[in-house]
């Protein structure tokens, strides 16, 4: 797969003012670049700046260009990011890197343009490609300061109230010296306008650009809530048989009807069930599960042929012993490469990232609460890109029988919570279920830079 893949590095510099949601967007391209096998990474400046200086000092005028001695430190911290992705394209293996930032003046992205040119080494060939955020939408500004920067590392410990206003005039600073891209500059870049309302791409040409330009138009910073579930137990999983297109079995039914009682009481689907969206496979037992759950919610399901089961080919219908049994070779080449082991005639995980790859537009695109009832290998082909696992760990992740997955990304990474229904309880009894939360904030890279920040230099 290497001699695949593209020789020229690609370099992504997010440009806008705060709260335009491009760290959100530049996680989400690391994220889906990741995906589909991409070595890919974030440098978010903000990040540097709390590990080099701290938050203490970083109130509002810090970020003032009347500040000399702030525009100084931040650029000394920008460039300490820039030190950082020239090492990580150059001798750390990666192909994309994100530069994080405002970047909102033409002298900070002409000094960007011009280090990079200095510090990559020559027998580097890279693309550089802006993507600016740009957000007239009072209202959805607003939303999104409090939905994300309350949150903020920046403002840990700080009540709402106080982080909003030093938020907003930091804003307001910004916006004072903002120059937003212009043709003159000569340089390739996407222009996402008011969350996707309207795009501007200029000068964009290529492989890995093209793919950028594809996720980006397909991304909305209005996030919802995601609900993964494997269908109830089929009578397939009873006999530990992998494939096939088998009915429910008796327990199967049962969770059907479990996880369709839990969904209607969750907030976001009780409230507004015209806002929810559940989709399938083809496959009978998915659909049978589906069918009870959209009967329950008074919707009605989507079904896509991309979300059935993982074909197995020429061992349809077996167990694992079988297939180790009659196939032993095929069975030791899976054991020792579960994702790219592909069974004959049948897929493998990389051909499922592949297949799935357009049901993660559609649910990114979409501002409903999606509901995706499907099987093991396609759920944790989904679970990993929303949870920016390793494409390594995809065979691996735990996506148990009967549990429901609740996913809430936001600009910092995402709450994840695990539902495991408990089928056999009485119906008098009412739900009965375990529930564990987890929040996973987005992993940053090592501040490695040897750069003294503090003179700037």
């Amino acid at each position: 797969m290497d001699g695949l893949l593209p020789k020229k590095k690609l370099i992504i510099v997010m440009e806008g003012l705060p709260a335009r949601g491009k760290t959100y967007t530049a996680r989400k391209i690391a994220n889906y670049l990741n995906w589909t096998t991409f070595n890919t990474q974030v440098f978010n400046i903000g990040h540097y700046r709390r590990q080099m200086i701290g938050t203490v000092e970083c109130h509002a005028d810090f970020f003032s260009h009347e500040n000399p001695e702030g525009v100084k430190r931040r650029e000394g911290i920008m460039l300490a990011a820039l030190d950082d992705l020239v090492n990580f394209l150059a001798n750390g293996g990666g192909q994309v890197a994100i530069l994080d930032g405002t970047n909102t003046t033409l002298a900070r992205r002409t000094k960007i343009r011009e280090t990079l040119k200095e510090t990559m080494p020559k027998d580097v060939t890279y693309r550089l490609v802006w993507i600016e955020c740009i957000c007239n939408d009072e209202e959805l500004i607003k939303a999104n300061i409090k939905e994300t920067k309350i949150s903020s590392p920046d403002y840990e410990g700080v009540d709402s109230a106080t982080a909003i206003e030093d938020f907003t005039n930091r804003i307001s600073n910004y916006a004072k010296v903002w120059e937003p891209i212009q043709d003159s500059e000569g340089v390739s870049y996407i222009k996402i306008i008011d969350a996707g309302k309207q795009f501007v791409i200029h000068n964009m040409a290529g492989f890995l650009p093209g793919k950028v330009v594809s996720f980006v138009m397909n991304l909305s910073i209005r996030r919802s809530n995601i609900y993964l579930t494997r269908h109830g137990e089929s009578q397939y999983n009873t006999e530990n048989r992998i494939g096939g297109d088998s009915n429910l079995s008796e327990r199967g039914e049962k969770y059907t009807h479990v996880c369709a009682k839990f969904l209607n009481l969750q907030h976001d689907i009780r409230t507004d069930p015209s806002a929810v969206r559940v989709i399938t496979s083809t496959m009978k037992r998915a659909r049978q599960t589906a069918e009870t759950i959209c009967h329950r919610l008074g919707i009605q399901p989507f079904c896509f042929k991309q979300l059935d089961e993982i074909n197995v080919g020429i061992c349809d219908g077996m167990t694992y012993e079988e297939v180790a049994s009659t196939y032993p070779e095929n069975y030791k080449e899976r054991q020792f490469d579960k994702l790219r082991y592909r069974y004959p005639r049948g897929e493998s995980y990389l051909d499922l990232i592949q297949r799935v790859e357009p049901l993660i537009f559609d649910i990114e695109r979409s501002p409903q609460t999606t509901i995706v009832v499907a099987h093991q290998a396609i759920i944790r082909c989904l679970y990993a890109y929303f949870t920016r696992h390793d494409i390594n760990d995809v065979p691996f992740l735990d996506i148990p029988l009967h549990s429901v997955i609740e996913l809430y990304p936001g600009a910092y990474g995402l709450t994840e919570t695990r539902y495991e229904l408990n089928v056999d309880c009485a119906p008098e009894a009412g739900l009965e279920y375990k529930t564990k939360t987890a929040e996973m904030i987005e992993h940053q890279p090592k501040v490695n830079s040897g750069k003294e920040v503090i003179e700037g230099s």
